[in-house]
């Protein structure tokens, strides 16, 4: 069903394909006509792309450092006869009791005209490098060696693999309250959807009923095992994520610290070192302190103004907070910092397609989505201008976050088929790529004119403040399909 959403939405035909996985059920140039819909150069676009085609896997992180060496240049692609736009659905799940349904309703189409290539100023006249429409070889044709320095790692998250959900003064996440965990008596579990009386429910778009994240690999209590098994295979780099619930178990900085979560990090990162294992740390990754959610009053990454519809920035400063900490705890060992993890996971998915909270007053897809990301970008971007200012002279590391997307190929040279590729990847990947990688601090040209109103502003200082919010570019990468236009 999400990928049905989003083919409606950008206009290419759905295909047939797993939805995009963040961590097992713990689970989205201007002078260039080809490329502005997503801000990036050839040469770019090259790099991505081979890169993305050889992707590995889950939670791996990609850091782009190089250029791939030139390809053959496309044939241009044939004209074809304008056709009507098609207006884009949605879906949107409400609740009456404690019954949830779901309704597909009509989002309105784009106010852009009757338009060849949608979002376009004019249709892609050129066919994504390196191979012509139809000309894809059975096999693999690209060798090479690997950029010197290129690391390979491995990466898990603070949910999916820690368990001890309720142990050393955690505090519950949204993800308990998702999965069904029974969270009565926990640290924020007081929301207004909370459970009050256990069995607890779990929420029904929790992909499978009864798995929780209460015990999962156990990592919690098998530190020493787990890093002795990760030195005895030779990996020398490890990336984990710190759980937000577990060093402000509320989520507020005013309620304290939880120094038993400091020292269980603590611990993971100096045994890292001691193994010779290189630690990379994910700030956030998705398990927000349910203390921080509680609808209508408390809204987290979805926080507007009612009147207006204006995004507030309304958990960003204890976020700050968070983060602040955690630079301040482990910033003297820890040289990689990553702000978020797939904020188009925790944001699209998240506002209805599977991933927590899918709070029926969070699921609107034809707003809410782009409230949260643009709450996230925000985020993130000021908490790398604090990592900058404050921490990272005297300390000498980098930071930047981790996107993810699939990568789609036009089906065909039609240009409409071409056009409907970029989309995908515009609406994906350029959605919070270009803001802080476009070089202007915003969204997506065919993305702003295609939504319309519904894309909200980032104001002067914003822009100013995400662009080039970065030290490198990271994506996680699971997935490639073929795309086409459909009305």
């Amino acid at each position: 069903a999400g990928a049905a959403a989003m083919a409606s939405r950008t206009g290419f035909e759905p295909v047939n394909q797993p939805q995009q996985e963040g961590t097992a059920d713990n689970n989205a140039a201007d002078n260039n006509a080809v490329l502005q819909s997503i801000g990036l150069d050839m040469n770019t676009l090259k790099k991505y792309k081979w890169y993305i085609l050889g992707g590995v896997g889950v939670l791996t992180v990609v850091i782009l450092a190089t250029c791939i060496s030139s390809a053959v240049k496309p044939k241009a692609a044939p004209p074809r006869e304008r056709e009507t736009t098609a207006k884009p659905t949605t879906v949107s799940t409400t609740s009456m009791g404690s019954t949830f349904t779901t309704t597909i309703t009509t989002v309105p189409g784009p106010q852009i005209g009757d338009e060849e290539c949608l979002g376009h100023k004019g249709c892609p006249d050129q066919y994504p490098l390196p191979y012509d429409s139809g000309e894809w070889p059975s096999e693999y044709t690209w060798t090479g060696d690997l950029p010197e320095g290129f690391i390979w790692g491995l990466g898990t998250a603070s949910y999916q693999v820690e368990g001890a959900y309720n142990e050393d003064g955690r505090g519950a996440s949204i993800w308990d309250t998702f999965s069904g965990a029974d969270t009565v008596g926990m640290k924020g579990a007081d929301c207004s959807y909370c459970c009050k009386q256990a069995p607890c429910p779990v929420n029904p778009a929790m992909g499978i009923q009864g798995a929780t994240g209460n015990i999962a690999c156990d990592g919690y209590h098998m530190v020493d095992t787990d890093i002795t098994l990760m030195k005895s295979m030779g990996l020398k780099h490890y990336r984990f994520s710190i759980a937000w619930p577990r060093i402000f178990p509320t989520g507020r900085a005013a309620d304290g610290v939880n120094s038993k979560g400091i020292d269980f990090y603590n611990r993971i990162i100096d045994k890292l070192l001691d193994a010779g294992i290189t630690p990379y740390v994910t700030l956030y990754h998705w398990d927000l302190p349910q203390g921080l959610l509680s609808p209508p009053e408390k809204r987290a990454w979805w926080a507007r103004d009612d009147a207006t519809g204006e995004p507030i920035p309304e958990v960003q400063e204890e976020f700050l907070s968070f983060v602040d900490t955690c630079f301040t705890a482990f910033g003297d060992r820890v040289k990689m910092w990553f702000t978020f993890n797939e904020p188009w996971t925790l944001t699209y998915l998240a506002s209805g397609w599977g991933k927590a909270p899918c709070h029926p007053d969070l699921s609107d897809q034809s707003k809410d989505p782009y409230i949260a990301a643009h709450n996230v970008l925000n985020a993130h971007a000021a908490a790398v201008d604090l990592y900058r200012r404050k921490y990272q002279k005297k300390q000498g590391g980098k930071i930047g976050i981790t996107l993810n997307s699939d990568w789609r190929e036009p089906k065909t040279s039609d240009p409409k088929d071409v056009a409907a590729a970029l989309r995908g990847m515009a609406f994906a990947l350029g959605w919070f790529g270009d803001p802080i990688f476009g070089g202007k601090g915003d969204y997506p040209p065919s993305m702003r004119r295609f939504y319309g109103d519904r894309l909200p502003r980032f104001t002067k200082e914003q822009r100013q403040l995400i662009n080039g919010s970065a030290d490198f570019f990271a994506l996680n990468h699971y997935g490639s399909s073929r795309s086409s236009y459909s009305e």
